[in-house]
């Protein structure tokens, strides 16, 4: 599986992207090596506490643009959402797209 990402846990609350940043202009490709049963406990248990996260299935890739070939035509998702069939994304960042809402705890403001 391939996840694009930009910040570090899904909306269901699961960190995907433990490198993720909202606020530094790039974004994340991720992808998931392996699907299996004991993987999909430990992604569950990874949202109520980031230590069962396995990190050794995944590879990260930080980027600003990127461009995905799929041997065949792959279904995309946004946010659970069925989007359609692709056989290939371009990928680009719109920097400061979003304004997000922050409290000062929050590790990605400005120093």
């Amino acid at each position: 599986m391939l996840a694009i990402c930009n910040a570090r846990k899904c909306g269901t609350g699961i960190p995907i992207n433990l490198e993720g940043d909202p606020t530094n202009g790039k974004f994340e490709l991720v992808l998931i090596k392996a699907l299996n049963a004991k993987l999909v406990v430990q992604a569950g248990l990874s949202a109520l506490n980031e230590v069962f996260q396995n990190g050794e299935n995944l590879a990260v890739f930080l980027t600003n643009f990127a461009k995905v070939r799929f041997d065949v035509a792959r279904t995309l998702q946004l946010n659970g959402e069925f989007i359609g069939k692709f056989p290939e994304l371009q990928i680009k960042i719109l920097p400061r797209a979003v304004k997000l809402i922050m409290t000062a705890r929050n590790p990605y403001l400005p120093v």
